[in-house]
């Protein structure tokens, strides 16, 4: 890598300038290290050791940095206790920010935007390489990947699905006992948030609480649930209160036979369940609407028959116009009278 902290702590690295390398940087077994103020370009090499790379150790700090034109531009990995914040994000070849195996990190106000694939991931460890400037270890870590936070990001643009590669989330999330609070998300092209589940690195996704985000203009629907199956048992107790889901759009879905999902929340199965919605606005063009919610296999339907079947999975939802300030032009503030104003449930 260009840039190499290993085994080293309390290190800062201030206003540094990275581009046009086979790959950025990495920090290894390195505790209370600092990166601020750099600017990460045009990382060469196509694979997950393109970007800046934090493997084990724990408590570093990536602070106001810019990283634009990579691969997978920054990877926490088997580490603890690091806070991303006040970052800008574009153009990754694979995904903007990858957790991976690690626990207690803090993502905040940060920016993404990729218009060549997914934001952002967060899954368990199958077989990862842990240090791809020596090469030399594997680890494989499930049930691992727990107490993260997300809060206060943007999420904005992701690429489309004419590939049938995607759908191309803002968050594609396979966590235990995470937070999603306060985020943005608008214009990606695979759903804002997508709690999945696959096997082998994304079998548990539990215990996810998505709270007070704003989903406007997400193709393929404002939040996506997997389904608990046989090989892949934990998927159960995820959250979602107190979030606005406005005006977002269906996609078609290859794993529903390329049938439009919901336009506001996707549900791929109802018998399995391990998902709530309570207290949300989830309102697409008008209220009413028949094609509001997706709950199993070519079932859509509107957010009132929803509540009335499965009221397990929908309570106490609303469908009102937020108020926004000026949606179009992106300013998500509550204008004066909103009715989302002092309408939050208790948590």
């Amino acid at each position: 890598p260009a840039l190499l902290i290993e085994g080293k702590n309390n290190v800062i690295l201030d206003g540094f300038d990275i581009s046009n390398v086979l790959f950025w940087s990495e920090i290894i077994d390195g505790y209370n290290n600092v990166i601020r103020n750099c600017s990460f370009a045009i990382a060469r090499d196509t694979g997950t050791r393109s970007g800046l790379k934090i493997i084990r150790g724990g408590n570093n700090k990536i602070l106001n940095n810019s990283f634009d034109d990579g691969n997978d531009e920054l990877l926490i990995e088997n580490s603890n206790r690091n806070l991303i914040e006040g970052n800008r994000f574009t153009k990754a070849r694979h995904v903007l920010l990858n957790i991976s195996c690690g626990n207690h990190n803090v993502v905040r106000k940060n920016y993404f935007s990729n218009v060549l694939q997914k934001a952002a991931e967060e899954f368990d460890c199958e077989g990862v390489i842990s240090s791809s400037y020596h090469g030399d270890r594997q680890i494989r870590k499930y049930h691992a990947t727990k107490h993260n936070l997300w809060e206060k990001n943007t999420f904005a643009f992701t690429k489309d699905n004419r590939d049938r590669h995607g759908p191309y989330n803002g968050i594609q999330y396979a966590g235990q006992n995470g937070l999603v609070r306060r985020n943005l998300f608008y214009n990606t092209q695979g759903g804002g948030v997508d709690l999945t589940q696959y096997t082998s690195e994304a079998n548990h996704c539990y215990a996810a609480r998505i709270f007070h985000n704003v989903f406007y203009n997400n193709t393929g629907g404002g939040i996506v649930t997997s389904n608990s199956r046989a090989s892949a048992t934990s998927f159960w107790d995820n959250r979602m209160v107190n979030n606005i889901l406005y005006k977002n759009l269906p996609m078609p879905l290859k794993w529903a036979d390329n049938r439009p999902g919901g336009s506001q929340a996707t549900n791929r199965s109802a018998a399995s369940g391990g998902f709530r919605f309570e207290n949300n606005n989830i309102l697409g063009q008008a209220p009413g609407e028949e094609t509001v919610i997706y709950l199993g296999r070519a079932s859509r339907m509107s957010l009132k028959t929803a509540e009335a079947r499965y009221s397990e999975y929908y309570t106490g939802n609303v469908e009102l116009d937020p108020g926004f300030e000026d949606a179009a032009n992106r300013d998500f503030r509550l204008r004066a009278g909103s009715r989302m104003i002092d309408r939050g449930a208790f948590l």
